[in-house]
């Protein structure tokens, strides 16, 4: 039904409001980013940390990089959302900035990983190979060829016998085992035959419709310096010749790759974004509110060294100062405690969770998970486990349970007052 979807996300979120509210004493998300459940008892902080390899130190306290190798790298999930687009745009700017695009490797796989490349490379020329791929693994070819003036001829012929060779290989056994039983002449009218059938084979797995752009970045020429390396463990970066690492997504909510980035002590150039509020104190993250600044900090990273991490900050990127910033954000003062007491919230928590366990047990779950698709507690052969019906809870202070014998039309008209207020509640 046309705006079903509308309202059962409206729904959704509701419910999920009324069990937030009713269960949790205290409600800590990782960014501002996340959405807001109950904003009365809610904060902010980071509670993760990394993994001890990021915190090794080096051997010279410092990054050294070698003379002629790539400084800037991207590791992640190969999407758009990931800020591929603003990269792009940030390679053209600091070309009319500083008169050339900065080199970069990227790390990662993803569902748009070829769209991505292509937006890199363009569609003309390279086809989404890297200019050092190119130089690397020269054309295979059973036939000989002379240059010619240019060279171009030579190029896109030994391309085309490789590509021939790859997707069928068993012409060449057919071509070698007629060169011993036919003449010369024979043999080379039967593979230009088999030349020109495989022309057509190809033609059909490879339309034109790859060949044209699919936007404004596959039209380019020349293709930028980048290569595409794959997924791999960012461990395994923190000894190499890379110190800058960029990182333009907004769609995160706390980035793990920019911590592992900072805890190795490598310049981050990231956006100015609630999701990355925690990464401001630490001196090498270079954050950034426009395309201008974009540019001017990674000139920056590139001609400048990383500030080495203190001990004080590099403790706290640790599992343990992360725990202690979870126990920290998990108290409730006396302060809120009377607070929250004075403005009744405590007092409407808890009339939502019973409203919540007596709308459960009013409908005795089992139909309620057989409307929204699972199966009943019944098929499962669960029945077993199913905690007492009579079983009781004694009063904790912070919520409140109601006997069992609590009118069943009360329970179902309480629960949908809820539902229809939490539309407006604020």
């Amino acid at each position: 039904m046309r705006g079903s979807r509308t309202i059962a996300a409206n729904t959704i979120q509701a419910l999920s409001k009324l069990v937030c509210r009713s269960y949790c004493h205290k409600i800590i998300k990782l960014s501002k980013t996340l959405p807001v459940f109950a904003s009365y008892k809610e904060c902010e902080c980071n509670v993760h940390g990394v993994r001890s390899d990021f915190l090794k130190a080096n051997e010279d306290s410092s990054i050294a990089t070698k003379e002629g190798t790539t400084q800037i790298y991207f590791i992640g999930k190969i999407l758009w959302a990931k800020g591929f687009q603003y990269m792009l745009d940030g390679q053209e700017k600091y070309n009319e900035r500083f008169g050339g695009y900065f080199p970069i490797d990227v790390y990662g796989g993803g569902p748009e990983f070829e769209q991505v490349k292509r937006a890199f490379f363009g569609v003309r020329g390279n086809q989404g190979a890297t200019p050092k791929e190119e130089t690397k693994e020269p054309p295979e070819s059973s036939d000989k060829i002379t240059d010619d003036e240019n060279g171009e001829s030579h190029n896109r012929y030994s391309q085309l016998s490789q590509m021939m060779l790859k997707s069928m290989p068993f012409l060449k056994d057919e071509i070698e085992e007629t060169d011993e039983n036919s003449s010369n002449e024979n043999s080379s009218t039967l593979k230009t035959i088999k030349d020109s059938f495989q022309l057509v084979r190809n033609f059909q797995k490879e339309s034109l419709l790859e060949k044209v752009p699919r936007n404004k970045y596959e039209w380019r020429k020349k293709p930028l310096p980048a290569q595409f390396c794959g997924p791999k463990d960012h461990a395994a970066l923190k000894f190499s010749s890379y110190k800058v690492f960029v990182n333009p997504s907004v769609t995160e909510v706390l980035c793990t790759t920019t911590a592992e980035a900072l805890a190795m002590g490598k310049f981050v150039v990231l956006p100015k974004h609630p999701s990355n509020e925690f990464f401001y104190q630490f001196p090498n993250c270079l954050s950034y509110g426009n395309m201008d600044e974009f540019v001017e900090l990674v000139h920056f990273a590139l001609n400048n060294v990383p500030t080495p991490l203190s001990a004080e900050m590099a403790h706290r990127f640790t599992w343990e100062a992360a725990m202690k910033r979870l126990i920290d954000a998990a108290a409730v003062t006396q302060s809120e405690y009377t607070e929250l007491e004075k403005s009744g919230r405590f007092q409407r928590d808890r009339r939502k969770a019973w409203i919540h366990k007596e709308s459960g047990r009013m409908l005795r779950g089992d139909t309620l998970k057989s409307m929204v698709g699972e199966f009943p507690l019944e098929d499962l052969k669960l029945k077993d486990y199913e905690l007492d019906a009579d079983l009781k809870r004694e009063d904790d202070g912070h919520l409140l349970y109601f006997d069992n014998n609590s009118p069943k039309v009360l329970a179902l008209l309480s629960f949908i007052i809820a539902i229809l207020s939490y539309f407006a509640q604020r």
